[in-house]
């Protein structure tokens, strides 16, 4: 994921990555919180930091994408 910010030709790649890496933390422990319950303090704040960081690289995925799309002919 850190190689789209040293190379800038990956950083698409290592967006998706990302994002692919903390929905699929994020879907685990709403999964577990459904099947087992309310879980300890900790992995609570665990949840909020990777729900909070899966937010933040959906954003800079979405400014990447505005920077990158051409405007339309006219």
């Amino acid at each position: 994921m850190l190689a789209g910010v040293v190379k800038p030709s990956l950083q698409s790649t290592a967006l998706v990555i990302a994002s692919m890496t903390y929905t699929a933390l994020v879907a685990g422990r709403m999964l577990g919180l459904i099947v087992d319950g309310m879980p300890s303090t900790g992995i609570l704040a665990a949840w909020a930091v990777e729900a909070a960081l899966l937010l933040l690289i959906v954003i800079a995925g979405i400014a990447a994408r505005a920077r990158t799309t051409t405007p339309p002919l006219r």
